[in-house]
């Protein structure tokens, strides 16, 4: 165990009011903490925790016994506490620095903290008043800084990161060329955080820069999918994907992406949908290789596709809970289908509105389906009618017409 005895010893003698100096001082207080707490803890013990007397490291129940004296349910609530208030102390000095030498502000994070849990949600506000300020050279400075490197982040940490400070980048008055030349912009922001809301502004600058400049590998198959997806919200023709990687080479979801796209541009679509519920069938992570894949079925209208797909994760898959934001994709195939065969779906609407969660990067386009399913299900509903059109607007995608929510199911 981690111990902190200097700051045990400090509470204790606050609370008792005198110093621990001597053994009857150690008698003193084992007397007060059985008073106190009806343990037992015995002088010899209390000499070596302060030292009075040789002794090795306390042990847990001794920690636990000095904790509770001093009011904690045990010593790791006690070390946890501290550890908190240690920190209040930098991050005030943090905030009373920010406004007038930010820079020095960016710096003693840097030098203060080595858990990303102890910095994380500071960080993120930090940088999202950076840009609420427009100070986007501060924006820069933190992508270039240890705190963003993406090896101190778990997957979760960096999903999480990239899911708060994604939207920042939608400015069109930011350069947003200048932040591919920061080292951890594209592992913690471009490839995380899939801006869909922005494939023809600031994000769709990010793809066609990136897919100029990465001839090769994974990086450019998963923005070379992504141009066929905004050229298929533009109305626009799309081209089969081709790639040298090997199915074991490219991570689920781009996978899911890839081959949802092959699918609508192949002669032979049937061929190409066996082969993949084939592959996937015996994977571990079966359900990842769903999520884009269904997603762009929903876009495109394959109701069969989205019904195939529904039926084998029922009869194949078992959900991860941490997955819950990918999951809930299936929340709308639910409607989908209900709707497709003319049976209205109050509950699963109400769930997906109120309860369900969607990362913040596909927030948008997932409003407009949930308005479309809406506007069905309440038979042409002039609210979700409004809300539809209010959604495509600011989309600015050609396909999210007024035909595409009249029809949808035509």
């Amino acid at each position: 165990m981690i111990h902190n005895r200097a700051k045990l010893i400090s509470e204790i003698e606050r609370s008792i009011g005198f110093k621990i100096k001597n053994r009857k001082h150690c008698e003193i207080l084992s007397e007060i903490i059985f008073i106190k707490t009806g343990l037992n803890i015995s002088y010899n013990t209390i000499r070596r925790v302060f030292k009075i007397s040789k002794g090795g490291e306390p042990s847990v129940k001794t920690l636990n016994i000095l904790s509770v004296f001093c009011g904690y349910a045990s010593y790791a609530e006690f070390f946890s506490e501290s550890r908190t208030k240690n920190m209040w102390g930098v991050n005030q000095y943090i905030f009373s620095i920010l406004n007038d030498y930010p820079y020095l502000a960016i710096e003693k994070m840097e030098k203060s903290f080595d858990d990303v849990n102890n910095y994380l949600h500071q960080l993120i506000s930090l940088m999202r008043e950076f840009a609420l300020t427009k100070q986007y050279g501060l924006l820069a400075r933190c992508f270039n800084s240890n705190l963003t490197d993406p090896k101190r982040f778990n997957y979760s940490e960096i999903l999480f990161f990239g899911n708060c400070i994604g939207d920042l980048f939608q400015n069109t008055q930011l350069n947003i060329l200048e932040f591919t030349k920061c080292k951890n912009f594209r592992a913690c922001y471009f490839n995380v955080y899939v801006d869909y809301s922005s494939l023809n502004s600031n994000y769709g600058v990010l793809l066609d820069y990136y897919s100029h400049n990465y001839e090769s590998g994974e990086l450019k198959l998963f923005t070379d999918c992504l141009i066929q997806l905004r050229n298929y919200f533009n109305c626009k023709p799309l081209n089969n994907i081709e790639t040298k990687l090997q199915f074991e080479e490219i991570h689920p979801i781009l996978y899911g992406r890839l081959i949802s796209i092959n699918i609508h541009t192949s002669l032979k679509p049937d061929k190409i949908v066996s082969g993949f519920f084939d592959k996937i069938r015996k994977n571990k992570h079966a359900i990842e290789y769903l999520y884009e894949f269904t997603f762009f079925n929903i876009i495109t209208k394959k109701f069969r596709l989205i019904e195939m797909t529904k039926t084998y994760v029922n009869k194949f898959v078992v959900i991860p809970q941490y997955q819950e934001y990918h999951y809930a994709i299936f929340s709308i195939v639910d409607a989908i289908l209900y709707l497709n065969k003319g049976v209205q779906c109050n509950e699963i609407l109400l769930k997906l509105k109120e309860v369900t969660f969607f990362r913040n990067s596909k927030r948008d386009v997932i409003e407009l389906l949930i308005s479309i399913l809406e506007y069905h299900n309440f038979s042409q509903n002039a609210q979700a009618y409004e809300s539809y059109k209010t959604k495509s607007k600011r989309l600015g995608y050609k396909l999210f017409d007024d035909d595409y929510l009249i029809n949808f199911f035509k």
